[in-house]
């Protein structure tokens, strides 16, 4: 079935409207499974246009989305896939596999995206905000979404100026830190000032990476500076479960090389 051979049938009609729509007022659903709600394209060839100005899917807004390409019985050779998401412009280059059995296969950049609305939809994370640039390679196949998560593959680095993390007071320590004599007294707590569910910390910056294996948990690895600290993050990520599970080493910068203290 050749799309131009439908000359009163747009590529756009191929009930992919209708999908999306259908997926969107669906709720709590991951990105996997509102791919799989996508119809097969199986058996379709030809060139591929489709453009939506604005679209929900979830709790989701996507605007200004554009998707141009070549399709091969239901797969389709994308050479460039745009849209505006979290804030922030997304772009992909790669294999999209539009049959019952679907695939990924490509490069995807973020640029300018919030923290604050990518992070709650990805790992359930709600207490950092700021602003980041993610590259990342991404690899899945399977023929329901479950399977689809459970076999991605992806490496993933990403950037981020001053992010901010709420609920944490480590800045308000080292404040406290460099005015000891004034704050003995709260510094016997230190966990109380650190976890204080009103704080919030800053830092400089943070960049790192994310590394995600077929059928095997992922993990990550976070730099972070501010102002007298430095830190790494690492841990583990599990998509499946949604879950994030890692720890974060400071050091306090006193100046003297030989006596940074670890908080």
């Amino acid at each position: 079935r050749d799309l131009h051979s439908f000359p009163t049938r747009r590529s756009s009609d191929l009930d992919i409207q209708e999908s999306l729509q259908k997926t969107s007022s669906i709720k709590k659903k991951s990105a996997a499974d509102q791919f799989f709600q996508l119809p097969s394209l199986e058996g379709f060839n030809g060139k591929i246009l489709l453009k939506f100005d604005n679209l929900n899917i979830d709790d989701t807004n996507i605007k200004n989305a554009k998707l141009t390409g070549s399709l091969k019985d239901g797969n389709v050779d994308v050479s460039e896939l745009i849209c505006t998401l979290y804030g922030g412009d997304l772009t992909y280059k790669g294999l999209i596999g539009m049959k019952n059995n679907k695939t990924i296969n490509g490069n995807l950049t973020l640029k300018e995206v919030l923290l604050e609305k990518l992070l709650p939809n990805i790992v359930s994370v709600d207490t950092i905000k700021g602003v980041t640039n993610v590259s990342a390679t991404i690899t899945s196949s399977a023929s329901n979404s479950k399977d689809f998560t459970k076999n991605l593959s992806s490496e993933i680095r990403f950037s981020a100026n001053t992010p901010v993390v709420k609920g944490y007071g480590l800045n308000n320590l080292v404040r406290k830190m460099f005015a000891f004599r004034h704050h003995k007294q709260d510094l016997m707590d230190p966990e109380k000032i650190l976890f204080n569910p009103k704080s919030e910390t800053t830092f400089t910056q943070a960049n790192g990476s994310i590394s995600i294996k077929r059928k095997v948990n992922g993990s990550f690895k976070v730099n972070l500076t501010a102002p007298a600290l430095n830190g790494i993050a690492s841990g583990k990520i599990n998509l499946v479960s949604n879950h994030v599970d890692g720890l974060l080493n400071v050091i306090f910068l006193t100046g003297d090389r030989k006596k940074q203290i670890p908080i």
